[in-house]
């Protein structure tokens, strides 16, 4: 089927509009963030944190917005001292990750989503090591 030119100029906008209008997950998003008592590494899998004394994914596609700012469901696996018991299952608590994203700076809070503690709000640098504590 052939479409006059107007509308295959129409039908091209309207795709680059709705285009520019989704969430994405720029390239330069993916890779190591640290910081002070927390890590996060994001790939195509999601993310993966680790903060002291405890860990978490973030499900896939991590996400940020035009504005910056990342919204995303996930779970946090709380550690505990000593050793791990052969045949222990950790805690996984369902998380909410929200943040902004700055720069080479991100800032991100993680709340757990049933009791709606605030597990920690997190600076996190562009490919820096994480400064993190296990547990003991």
């Amino acid at each position: 089927m052939q479409f006059p030119n107007s509308a295959r100029v129409a039908l091209a906008t309207l795709m680059v509009l709705s285009c520019t209008q989704l969430d994405t997950a720029p390239g330069d998003l993916f890779g190591q963030w640290g910081g002070d008592h927390a890590g996060l590494t994001v790939s195509l899998k999601g993310g993966d944190l680790e903060y002291d004394c405890a860990v978490g994914h973030i499900d896939p596609p991590v996400m940020v917005d035009q504005n910056g700012l990342i919204r995303a469901s996930g779970i946090h696996i709380p550690g505990h001292g000593g050793p791990v018991r052969l045949g222990e299952k950790p805690d996984s608590l369902p998380a909410w990750y929200e943040g902004r994203i700055e720069g080479d700076t991100m800032t991100l809070t993680v709340t757990l989503t049933k009791s709606g503690d605030v597990v920690g709000t997190f600076i996190l640098l562009r490919g820096r090591s994480p400064h993190v504590f296990k547990c003991v």
